[in-house]
This record gives structure tokens, sequence and C-alpha cells, in this order.
């Protein structure tokens, strides 16, 4: 009968032994199962099961389907021996969960020494175990983390026995220390020598015995010999106390500082090098501290001011100026370092210095600001220029016969492809280029003489930004694009800069260049665009009407093309023109995806389910509910979760690990893949009931090579890219530079595209981008569109093929002069010659 409340115990007990905090259970050892006959409250609470569900029980009922425990061996051969025995066991709750317990178990004899009863203490360890497991875990961690260090490190103890040395310790010294063992003497592998010397070091100033005698010290004068050559070291070394206080180990960390050594012996050449640039220099190179206190001269200043070193040196600078700046000066420095401002710092100046003789002569002064730990220097260069205004005289002199080639000059000027104008001091036009007359369309009879708003067809917001810019000091204007609308309605764009004019103040010139047909261009590839794809060629557009068509419909859909053509962004697309356009769209690397842990990241687990699993976690399934997976790389995915995902695209269904809930999911598949998964199937390599099911719907990607004529569009897009956040000027893709890009076979596709751009812009200099800006694989192809420009066949030929390349590029002059590989100039002027109209 169960031990509920038995006549023979007192009631104390019985609740003595429920209100225990560890689990207590009697078991009948007079019967065949040994069933339970009385448990406590707490080992209800342990187990989650009531009495009812306990008692007449085995407890084996808790171990579940997990009977791999060697501990049950040794709790049978204790039962059957009539003993006590402690085992720690895997046990489950009733909800399934599992937790270790600790059991006690101790055999009672009646008074003829019969076994009737077994008494078990039973303890919940799962705690323990688990922090144990975690100690275990960071012990090996932090092994992992020493070996990794770069810097060697050993560990003594107080017998200056070494007992560990990580991987480092024994790279750099060449001796290895296997796991487990101990090197005796620690001064026999150091075998270290004093730095620049042969010389033992002394043992009583190693920092590993200086560390055991409780010092922490920090050395660079050591060196150590390896493979015949020296090798220089930095060792820190410290103690390790116990808790009482006293040294019981030490712990040395010291790494190779040969480069450290030879930066330094490089930094001390660099500096004699630039002492004696400094003492070879023409100019006077003066620094002064942030009082005007001169530091330092080169012997250049004694020959332009006359005053030795010495006399210079711990002097205040004002004594090489004149008035009214030697007054000034300290108001001067003490206003820049107070608000930063500054009139003379970064730029050039042409100002007046004073010699020690009193004379006052011209001077170029260069200062910058060169900031230190210990404070604020000035560096001044100074240039005496005496000579060179001397001659500027001179050249004033034949002004009046530069005057005399005025005319020629301006016939030479209006030839260019640039429209010029000249404003006066008010603002006015003073003179109106051909070329600015022909592309902007200003008659100069009627311009000359008005203000520029009026001459100039920009539209308002165009003549606020030209004006702020004349407002502007030379150093400060920057190049601006400007709009206006012809009256035929057509729409022009213009780049102007402003410069002042050399020969009078307050006058300016303007330049404007045409970029008209660089902005077509550009509407063009606004025009060109699918999403976020980018294409005019028959191919892209025969994919866009694909990509709607696949839309509509929930199919599964295989995407196909090489790697870099842009398979994502078709999936991106197809989910956005979809009806679930707005349910989530997820991506996922099948190549990218760790196989030990695939069937998780798909399809999520439950808490428990291996080890790390610390939460319930939904996988890419789940998440993806209602809207789209995308699955690149499937090809790469392992052949038992190619059989997973088939039962998935079958029964709309998944189950996460550690569970046996089916979950219902809603979800569109897009696969990717730059494989033959037909070939792949022949060889064993993709299951053929998965190809047939993710192949309902195919699209094909064009590579780059099949779609050249889309090139100039993708460079314009990727140069619009690069330029978003840049103030500089954007460059543009000479002819040259372009027909290398049509000229080359593209095998990383528009990826490959995208980073030749970047690179081309990284590396040009001006505002055209030529062949050599291009990467190292493009020089013998510019090279050959160069010296070897395809030959012009006969005029008509030379005429269809300008036709054909204009009907391409739906009348895009420049990009069809780009792709004949020929300037823009020689285009029209082709056009021209051959009595063609720009508008066909």
């Amino acid at each position: 009968m169960p031990l509920t409340n038995p006549q023979n115990v007192p009631d104390w007990i019985i609740k003595a032994l429920d209100s225990a905090s560890c689990g207590i259970t009697v078991a009948d050892a007079r019967q065949d199962d040994t069933p339970l006959i009385y448990v406590n409250q707490a080992f209800e609470v342990m187990t989650g099961y009531s009495k009812a569900e306990i008692l007449e029980r085995n407890c084996r009922f808790l171990r579940g389907e997990d009977h791999d425990q060697p501990e049950l061996d040794v709790l049978r051969r204790a039962l059957n021996e009539g003993r006590e025995t402690a085992v720690v066991l895997r046990n489950y709750r009733k909800d399934g969960t599992l937790f270790w317990n600790e059991l006690r178990l101790a055999p009672v004899f009646d008074d003829r020494g019969q076994l009737t009863h077994y008494i078990g203490i039973q303890t919940d360890v799962t705690a323990q175990r688990e922090a144990q497991a975690e100690v275990q875990r960071q012990a090996r961690q932090f092994h992992k983390f020493l070996e990794a260090i770069p810097s060697g490190i050993v560990v003594l103890d107080v017998q200056s026995r070494i007992f560990f040395a990580n991987r480092a310790a024994s790279a750099i010294t060449g001796k290895e220390l296997e796991p487990g063992t101990i090197i005796e003497n620690s001064v026999d592998y150091f075998q270290a020598t004093i730095a620049g010397t042969d010389k033992p070091y002394p043992l009583e100033d190693l920092p590993i015995t200086r560390a055991l005698a409780g010092e922490t010290v920090a050395v660079s004068d050591i060196e150590i010999r390896r493979d015949g050559r020296v090798v220089p070291l930095h060792v820190s070394a410290s103690p390790i106390h116990n808790q009482q206080g006293n040294v019981t180990d030490a712990v040395a960390i010291f790494a190779d500082i040969s480069e450290i050594r030879e930066k330094e012996n490089q930094l001390k050449e660099e500096e004699a090098r630039h002492r004696a640039l400094l003492n070879s220099s023409v100019d006077a190179i003066i620094t002064i501290d942030a009082s005007g206190i001169i530091q330092s001269v080169n012997p250049a200043t004694e020959r332009i001011f006359g005053y030795r070193p010495e006399e210079l040196l711990g002097h205040n600078v004002r004594l090489l100026m004149p008035e009214p700046h030697r007054n000034q000066h300290p108001h001067y420095i003490e206003n820049h370092l107070k608000t930063g401002w500054a009139k003379m710092i970064g730029a050039t100046r042409e100002v007046l210095a004073q010699r020690k003789d009193g004379t006052l002569f011209p001077i170029d002064l260069t200062v910058t600001e060169v900031k230190l730990p210990q404070g604020v220097t000035f560096k001044g260069i100074v240039r005496d220029i005496s000579e060179r205004k001397s001659a500027e005289a001179l050249a004033s002199k034949t002004l009046a016969e530069l005057k005399r080639s005025q005319e020629n000059l301006l016939v030479l000027l209006n030839q260019f492809r640039v429209g010029t104008l000249m404003l006066d001091a008010d603002h006015r036009v003073e003179f109106v280029s051909e070329s600015c007359e022909q592309f902007a369309g200003i008659d100069r009879d009627t311009a000359v003489g008005r203000p520029w708003d009026q001459v100039l067809p920009f539209e308002m917001q165009s003549k606020i930004q030209l004006q702020r810019l004349l407002d502007l000091p030379p150093a400060e204007r920057y190049r601006i694009t400007l709009h206006w609308q012809c009256p035929d309605r057509k729409a022009c764009w213009v780049e102007c800069d402003v410069r002042d004019d050399p020969q009078a103040t307050g006058r300016h010139i303007l330049l404007l260049y045409d970029v008209t047909e660089i902005h077509q261009l550009r509407q063009t590839i606004d025009e060109s665009r699918y999403g976020r794809m980018l294409g005019n060629c028959e191919a892209m557009q025969e994919l866009y009407r694909l990509i709607e068509d696949v839309a509509r419909g929930d199919w599964t859909v295989l995407i196909e093309g090489e790697t870099g053509v842009g398979k994502e962004l078709v999936a991106h697309s197809i989910h956005a023109a979809s009806p679930r356009k707005d349910e989530p769209f997820i991506a996922v690397n099948s190549a990218g995806l760790s196989e030990s842990l695939l069937a998780s990241q798909l399809f999520g687990h439950r808490k428990g389910a291996f080890t790390g699993a610390v939460s319930d976690q939904e996988g890419f399934f789940e998440a993806a509910h209602g809207g789209t997976l995308f699955l690149d790389e499937i090809g790469d995915l392992p052949l038992n979760m190619q059989a997973s995902l088939l039962r998935v695209l079958q029964e709309k269904e998944i189950t996460r690990l550690g569970e046996t809930r089916i979950r219902k999911v809603d979800v569109r598949i897009l696969a990717a893949t730059h494989k033959d998964l037909a070939d792949e199937a022949r060889e064993g390599h993709f299951r053929e009931d998965l190809l047939y099911r993710l192949r309902v719907a195919r699209l094909y990607v064009p590579a780059l090579r099949e779609r050249k004529a889309d090139i100039p569009l993708l460079v314009e897009a990727f140069l619009r890219q690069s330029f978003h956040f840049s103030s500089r000027a954007q460059p543009r893709f000479g002819a040259e530079a372009m027909q290398c890009l049509m000229n080359y076979d593209w095998p990383g596709n528009v990826r490959e595209l995208k980073a030749c751009v970047d690179y081309a812009v990284i590396h040009s200099k001006g505002e055209r981008i030529n062949p050599q800006d291009l990467p190292p694989e493009f020089s013998r192809g510019a090279a050959a569109a160069v010296a070897e420009p395809e030959p012009m066949a006969a005029a008509e030929d030379e005429r269809g093929r300008i036709l054909a390349a204009l009907k391409k590029t739906r009348g895009n002059r420049l990009q069809a002069a780009r792709m004949l590989g020929i300037s823009r100039a020689t285009f029209y002027r082709r056009l021209t010659e051959l009595n063609i109209s720009p508008d066909r």
C-alpha cells in the first residue's frame, strides 16, 4: 500500500518529510518492481508529476527513452547488493524537459535483517552541472584565446620552471613545449643577451626573475638568437598571487619587435634626410610656438634675412616683420587660437618682410599649423620673390604688345567647344564667344553691356546659384550645373566655372561646358531601370516581361545565370511585383549556411534541441511566412537538405528541430544558381525530383558580355553612385577607355564592372578617365584600342555603322560615339561630312 499516512509513522514525521527542500522517495523492496510507496511534495515539484501519477510506479519512468547511462549500472549493482549508493542521473520531467538528478539511495532492513525498503534523497543539480559545463567551456575558450594571441606567453612556477607556453612563444623562440611537460630551466629556454651585445642577460635582472620576486616589469633591451639571426624582444612580466598574497607563479609576455626596431631605424634615417632637405632648401623655413618665439631656422634663413641662427632662436618672429604687422602679430595668433579663424594659415600670401639691415623686400609666405602633444607649432616657409617681382614689372611693359594680339586670341577662343563670357566689375557682359552663342542661343550684339542675368536664359534657381558663386572668394568656388529651357522646349544643361580676370580686379570669366548629352544619358538610365535593375537591350526587356508574367502567379521560380549578373535583383523584382510585395522577402545564401546547423537555420529549433540551443528559434521558412524566400546558390545545398526542402515544397509544412509539432507555412520559393542543375542531377549531386519542383518557371539573366550595349548606361549609373555624396566633379569615361570596356569579356559580369568603375574613379586625376586609369587587366585592351583602331571602311559602310549606332542608342549621340570608340567631336564632324541629321 502507498505510504500516504501509515499508522506506525507519526504525523509530524510525514509533515517534516513533506516540508523538506529536496525530493524524498520510499520504495518497497519486497515487491518485484520496487514500486514507490511515498513521495514528498518537493519530489512532485521537481518532476512535475502528482503523487497519484507516481505512487505504485518504479522510478525508471523518469528516464524516458534515455537508457544509455553508465550510472544506471552502478545503481543496479547497489540495488542487487542492498547497499547505499549515490549517482547523478539524467531524468525528464512530465513536460519532457531534462534535469540532472543526484540520487542518494539507502536500504532499510527490519529487525530480522531483511531488506524491506529503499529511501531515496533526490536533488535537482541541473544548475550545478550546467555551471560546471560552462566553466569547462570557458576554460577551453580561454586556452584558445591564449593560443590565438600573437605575443608569446609563458607561465612559470616559483622554481622558475615553465609549464605553459603558447604557440606564439614557440614560434618566436623556436622551442616547443608539449602539453603536460615542463621546462626545468627558463634561462636555457630564452638564452637572452643584452641588446646590441653578445653578453648574457644578468639572471637577477631578467623580467621573470623579478616577477617571481613580486615585481611587475617591462623591458625592451633583450635579444635572443634563433636560426642564426638576432631577434629583439619586448618582455613584460608580472607575479601571480594566491589569496594569502604570496607569489605562486609568474607570467611573461613577449613580442618580436624586429619590425619596430627596423622602423625606428628608418625614422632616424628619415629624420636625417629631412634635416638634410631643410638645410639644402633655398627657402627660409622658420618654426615658432604659440607665443611667436622662434624655435628653429634653416641655413637659408640667414642668407635671406641676414641674421645668424643664434640671433633668431628664442626671439619673437616679429623682428622679421615691418609695421603694422609687427605690432599686430600677437593679436593674429591669439585670435586664431581662440576662434580658429586664420588669415594666413594654409594659404600662400604675398607680404613684405624686413632684413637685419632694415630693408624691406617682398616674400611669398606659407604658414601651416602643426598640433603636437606639447602644444601648437606654426611653420612658415619664406620665399624671396624680389627677382620675380622685377620680372613681373618687366612683363607689364610687354602687356601692350600682348593686347595687340587680343583679336587673334579671340579667334582661337571662339573655336573651342566651351562657351566663354567675360563680366566687368558691375557684372555686365563684356564678351561672348561664338561657341557660347551657338549652343546657348545668345545674341552677342544685344548681350554686350547688359547684366548677365538678363542675357543667360537660366531658370531662377540656376541664376541664384551662379550669383552665389560670383560672390564667393576664388578659393571657395566650385563647378555648378545650370539648366534652362530653350524656346523650342528643348532642355539644356551646362556646367559653369567662375574665374577671376587675372588682369583686372573685380572682373570675372564664365566658362560654360555643354553637358546636355550627359543629362540625356542619365535620363535614358532612369527610363531603362526596372526596379533596381538597369538595362535597355532586347534581352533585358524580355527579362522584364518575364518577371511581370511570373510575378502574377505563385509558381516556384528558378533564376539561372552566371555569378555577378544580379540574380538576387531579379528575385527582388519578382517579389516587388507580386501580390506578396507587402510581406517579408528573405534572402538566403545556401552556400554560406553551416551544414551542421543548416536544418536549424532553415526550419528553426526548440530550446534544448542541441548544444547551444538556449531558446526556441524560428527558421527562415517561418520568418518568410506569407512572403517570399529566395534561396541563392541552391546547387550548393547538401543532398540531405534537398530532400527536406522537397518535402516542404510538396506539403507546405515544416517541423522544428526537437519538436514533433507540424507547422504550416505559406512561402513562395525563388531559387537561383550559376550551375547547370540538370548536369548536377545526372552526376548525382542534385535531386531530379527537386529540380523539377524548382524550375516550374525559369528565368535566365544574361551575362554582361551578352548585352554590351548596356555598358554605357551602367557605367554612368555607377559614376553617379560614386559621386552622389562627393563635392569633387564627376569624371567621364573617354572614348578609348569606354572602348576598352566594350572589348572586355567581363567574366565577373556587372559586379566586376562596378568594381572597375570604382577603381577608375580612385585612380583618375582629372575630369576624363583614360585607359591607364583602368585596372591592369585592361591595359593590353586599351593599348590595342589606341594603337590599332578599327579602320573605317568605305563611306557607305561607315554611314551604315553610324546609323546603326544611333538606332541602337535611340538617338543618343554621346552613347553612340562611345559605342563606335571615337570622340564626341569626331562623331559630330563625321555626321556633318556624311550629311546625317543629328536627330536621327
